[in-house]
């Protein structure tokens, strides 16, 4: 659609207009050819965003999916409070390929002829997703501010559940994402 309100006159408007993709693959392709054409740090953003949102066991949150994503693979055991990325960021990615409702907070894929897409074409986004997300959690739940062991009382919870939005989706999936590869 921004091809189509780029254009500045009727002319321009009609010739754009009869050179729209003609099925939801056609305009998927597209779409997925421009995240790929994005500046590397754009591009390698909206893969790690789209393979959570597409194997995730239920919609991530924003915050959940923000840290999902910023988790270093490398081993590191914590992770820095700035380093997740930017709400806006994260959607711009992808292109109008993920939606954000503001209602429940959730991200998820914006259609169902988008999620068979991309599962037809997630070659594409890495090579081992489901090894990759299950090495993530893992991670996650091995950070240093879970060293302390288990919490003492229900206001201990709540406070290490906001200080690490990332971890109920942990706990409750790491172990159906490690049973899937």
């Amino acid at each position: 659609m921004d091809v189509v309100c780029m254009q500045t006159n009727v002319a321009a408007l009609r010739n754009c207009l009869s050179t729209l993709p003609t099925t939801y693959e056609k305009a998927y392709q597209i779409t997925f050819d421009r995240i790929l054409k994005q500046p590397d740090t754009m591009v390698d953003l909206a893969k790690r965003v789209l393979d959570w949102v597409l194997h995730a066991k239920r919609p991530l949150t924003m915050p959940e999916l923000q840290y999902a994503i910023a988790i270093s693979p490398d081993g590191c055991n914590r992770i820095d409070t700035k380093s997740p990325e930017s709400p806006n960021l994260i959607i711009s990615s992808c292109l109008g390929i993920i939606s954000f409702s503001k209602v429940d907070g959730r991200v998820s894929i914006l259609h169902s002829t988008a999620r068979q897409f991309l599962e037809s074409n997630e070659q594409q986004l890495s090579e081992r997703p489901l090894y990759d997300i299950a090495r993530r959690c893992l991670t996650y739940l091995a950070f240093n501010e879970l060293s302390s062991g288990p919490c003492k009382s229900v206001d201990e919870l709540q406070k290490r559940l906001i200080q690490m939005p990332f971890l109920a989706y942990c706990a409750r999936a790491w172990g159906q994402h490690v049973r899937q590869f």
